[in-house]
């Protein structure tokens, strides 16, 4: 498991999800993603496991979105959707960040399948 086809996938993952990574997304910030992700599984399982590759890079891609959410939150917080008056539901724009990361992290919890016990 070598970090450009991480790198690769994130960038296809993010895109297919709507997140545009050009111009937004670094190399060297990627890399430093992936290699605290990599370092995070490294130290729960002692190694790290083939299988776990498409967690890897959800994880990657959670932490990214978080960070740019986090980044921008400022910016996101007035940007309004769309109002119902009916039974009052107001939708931010924001929203598709919060669902994106919700079903990007429970990639985490595939770690626990790996674990191993340290003496």
């Amino acid at each position: 498991m070598d970090k450009q086809s991480i790198e690769g996938n994130v960038r296809l993952r993010l895109e297919n999800l709507g997140f545009k990574t050009d111009g937004i997304v670094s190399t060297e910030y990627l890399g430093q993603i992936i290699e605290k992700t990599l370092d995070y599984i490294k130290s729960e399982c002692g190694q790290v496991p083939d299988e776990l590759f498409y967690a890897i890079v959800d994880m990657v891609c959670g932490d990214i979105l978080t960070t740019y959410k986090k980044a921008f939150s400022e910016d996101m917080s007035d940007n309004i959707v769309s109002i119902k008056e009916g039974d009052t539901t107001i939708t931010y724009g924001n929203e598709k960040y919060n669902q994106a990361i919700s079903v990007l992290s429970k990639s985490k919890a595939l770690i626990a399948n790996f674990r191993c016990v340290k003496w």
